[in-house]
Order: C-alpha cells, then sequence, then structure tokens
C-alpha cells in the first residue's frame, strides 16, 4: 500500500481542492494508459469555471462542475475499443465527456500536463468547514489573499522527478515556461512563467499513488487566461499528442550546439533506458 493517496490544496486550515492518483480499474481490460486521476471541488462549493483547452481555444462545460475524473487509458469493451476520457461532474452526475488520446506511460517519459486550479485572493474561506489531514494524505500550504494559478503534472510510474530532472533536457520548460508551452491555439508558444519576482513561484513534488506529481504554484494576476485568473476555477489541458508540444524546437546545448529536442529526448531515453532507470 502507498503512502500517500491524496493531496489536497490548502489555506488557513481549509481544503480548497483534493486530488487522488489510482491505478486503473482491472475491469476495464486496460490495453494502453495506467492512471486515473481525480479532483474535488471544496466542500459544498462549484467551481466557477470548469474548461478544457483544445486546439481552438478554451472549451467552457455550461453546467456547474465540483468533481473532475480524468481517466487516461484505453479499454476494451463488447469488442469496441473506448478511449481515454474526462468526466466533468455535477454531484458525481456526468455532465460532459470529452474523449481523447492522452496516456501517462513510461514509453513518453515527460511530466504529462493534467489541469491548472485557479484560486481568488478573496476566496470565501469562512464557506468551507474547517480539516484535518489524513494519515494519508499530504497537503499544500496556499498564501492566503493572493491570486494563484496551481499547476499539476504528472510522471509515468516507477519515474522519479529527481531522475527526470537529472536526466531529461525537456525538464527545463516546467520551470521556466508558462503553460502555452502545450497550449496548440497558440502553436505553443514559449512565454516566460507569468510572475513579477521568482519568490511568487513555489514548486513542490509528491508522490500520490506511485506516481510523482509536479505541483507549480504561480502568486499571479497576470496569467495568460484572463477569464480565469483570479476567479475559483479549474482548466484541462489539451491532452491529445501532449509531449509533441515539447518536441521539435530547438535549444543551445552546453557546448554551443544548435540541437532540436526530438533527437536529444530520443537519444536521453534510450540512455536511462539502459542505466535501469
Amino acid at each position: 500500500m502507498e503512502k500517500v493517496k491524496k493531496l489536497k490544496l490548502r489555506m488557513a486550515g481549509k481544503t480548497l481542492l483534493k486530488l487522488k492518483l489510482q491505478a486503473t480499474p482491472r475491469r476495464y481490460n486496460t490495453f494502453e494508459g495506467e492512471v486515473d486521476i481525480i479532483f474535488d471541488a471544496a466542500n459544498r462549493t462549484f467551481f466557477d469555471k470548469a474548461a478544457i483547452q483544445t486546439r481552438q481555444g478554451r472549451s467552457l462545460v455550461s453546467e456547474p462542475v465540483n468533481y473532475v475524473s480524468w481517466h487516461g487509458f484505453y479499454a476494451l469493451q463488447d469488442r469496441e475499443i473506448k478511449l481515454p476520457v474526462i468526466n466533468f461532474h455535477h454531484n458525481r452526475k456526468v455532465i460532459r465527456e470529452v474523449r481523447h488520446r492522452g496516456t501517462v506511460k513510461r514509453k513518453d517519459i515527460f511530466f504529462f500536463p493534467i489541469c491548472s486550479v485557479y484560486i481568488p485572493a478573496d476566496f470565501p474561506l469562512e464557506s468551507v468547514g474547517s480539516s484535518k489531514l489524513e494519515k494519508d494524505t499530504t497537503g499544500i500550504e496556499l498564501r492566503e489573499h493572493f491570486s494563484a494559478r496551481v499547476d499539476f503534472f504528472v510522471l509515468p510510474k516507477g519515474v522519479s522527478a529527481k531522475e527526470f530532472i537529472e536526466n531529461f533536457t525537456i525538464s527545463v520548460f516546467y520551470f521556466t515556461a508558462d503553460i502555452t508551452v502545450f497550449d496548440k491555439s497558440r502553436n505553443g508558444e514559449l512565454c516566460g512563467l507569468p510572475v513579477n519576482k521568482l519568490e511568487d513561484c513555489a514548486f513542490s513534488t509528491v508522490n500520490i499513488g506511485g506516481w510523482d506529481v509536479l505541483v507549480r504554484v504561480l502568486y499571479t494576476r497576470l496569467t495568460r487566461e484572463p477569464e480565469l485568473c483570479n476567479t475559483y476555477s479549474i482548466l484541462f489541458h489539451d491532452p491529445n499528442d501532449a509531449i509533441e508540444m515539447l518536441l521539435d524546437r530547438r535549444i543551445v546545448t552546453q557546448e554551443g550546439q544548435v540541437k532540436r529536442t526530438t533527437d536529444i529526448h530520443g537519444e536521453e531515453t534510450r540512455m536511462f533506458a539502459k542505466s535501469g532507470g
């Protein structure tokens, strides 16, 4: 049994978001993909807005959402192949289903961009009851009275954040580039993190259920999603061909050579496999 099963975003003793990662149930006859990810809004609270990023831009869910399940696996049911799916729920009732091709798997070693959660500076904490952390739960404390965006990324099971950062050049994007790098509607535009000073960034890695998760907290009102900034909202990033948004870019190596990230990542993946990683 894994020690940590859940993560909670907290502020002043109140839980603003719950995150859980778990293995795909065997009943789905999974043949590709490995993880289910569950997001719960604060108690008795709905997100102001829930959306998914697409090639055409952000697509909003029309009804209130307080629970989202991100299923990253293919399944064989009644001789039919079911694509992975993101389900948006209103009190556990599915109100929108988004099929996709995104899976977290060892074949593609990178931090998969799952979603961003927006916290307003004036979040109504009085409407959320106080709660303690359970033994199988870890917490990340957020500053009070600050607008924030919290980005969640997930590595394949069995690959640690330390290994990824030390062995893969593309890891630099997660510490220097905004989430626009995964946005097809902006052609993967490479923009800096939208903060005024370094202390407004906080990076944490935690293993949940066996998967290493990068939690990137940005305290800012300058996000490039103005309709979501300073609201209590959740945005799921386009899960289709996510790693391709980091590849086929040109970077300068320590030796001063200009190389394509596709070539670099391919070589680093082979070396990592040979080393037993």
